[in-house]
């Protein structure tokens, strides 16, 4: 995805795009120390998505695994007479495997929102800076 954003800022502005790093009336003396940070915050944005996603996805999925874990010890502890607790075992199962569907989902939507912002960011680069 950055470098979509990067390919998207050079086709529309060409070589003028590092003029996007520098935000106008910038005094000269800390032109260099701005222009750094800027580059810094637009790198920044695109690990900082990667980060949330793969923290998402890895909270999930680790979530799961405790629930799944949890939910083995106690069906294997039940005997034949309580055969109604495992029918709970596994709507319980069943509902957090939903909600993991769910919040993948809405993760998913959430990226992709960024995303589109991000790229119809690229457009008006040099004149948002």
């Amino acid at each position: 995805m950055f470098f979509a954003y990067l390919f998207n800022i050079i086709r529309k502005h060409g070589v003028t795009f590092l003029a996007g790093f520098l935000p106008a009336g910038t005094n000269v003396v800390i032109a260099p120390l701005i222009i750094v940070i800027e580059i810094i915050s637009t790198i920044a944005k695109f690990i900082s998505l990667g980060v949330r996603l793969f923290a998402n996805m890895f909270a999930g999925h680790l979530l799961l695994k405790v629930f799944y874990t949890i939910a083995f010890y106690i069906a294997s502890s039940v005997t034949l007479f309580l055969g109604l607790a495992e029918i709970f075992v596994i709507l319980f199962l069943l509902a957090i495997t939903v909600m993991e569907l769910m919040i993948a989902a809405l993760q998913a939507f959430v990226m992709l929102l960024l995303i589109i912002l991000y790229l119809r960011e690229s457009e008006d680069f040099i004149s948002a800076h």
